[in-house]
């Protein structure tokens, strides 16, 4: 069983909310917000929602990701994810994801939460599944 991906959206968006307290941004700052599908053998298993510190990784562009993240980070960007925090929230499914995962809106989901540093510590990647 391989996973399958879809993108969903990808590109530059402003820094708000956790994500400017996550990566310390001032006013107007942007993050680079990934979201996509990952399915297997044609059944949808998570929405992927990832934002990447662009101060960081200036130029980046994931709309064609044809590797995985942590690989084209470390080769593109000589950033390497050495550490990781997860979290494991219950929560109830939005129309949005729902719609995405081909189950009832309010249906019981779990979100995982990872917050990762690369080599030298700098905060890099908070994502949400």
């Amino acid at each position: 069983m391989r996973p399958e991906f879809r993108v969903l959206s990808s590109g530059p968006d402003p820094a708000e909310g956790e994500n400017a307290v996550f990566f310390d941004l001032g006013a107007n700052a942007q993050v680079y917000r990934h979201r996509h599908l990952v399915s297997a053998n044609g059944r949808p298993l998570a929405v992927v929602d990832t934002c990447l510190n662009l101060t960081l990784l200036e130029g980046l562009e994931l709309f064609h990701l044809d590797s995985s993240l942590y690989r084209t980070l470390r080769h593109q960007f000589n950033r390497t994810i050495v550490q990781a925090e997860d979290q494991y929230v219950p929560a109830v499914a939005e129309s949005d994801v729902a719609s995405l995962l081909g189950l009832p809106e309010g249906n019981p989901i779990f979100i995982a939460i990872r917050r990762a540093r690369d080599q030298t510590g700098a905060q890099l990647k908070p994502s949400r599944k």
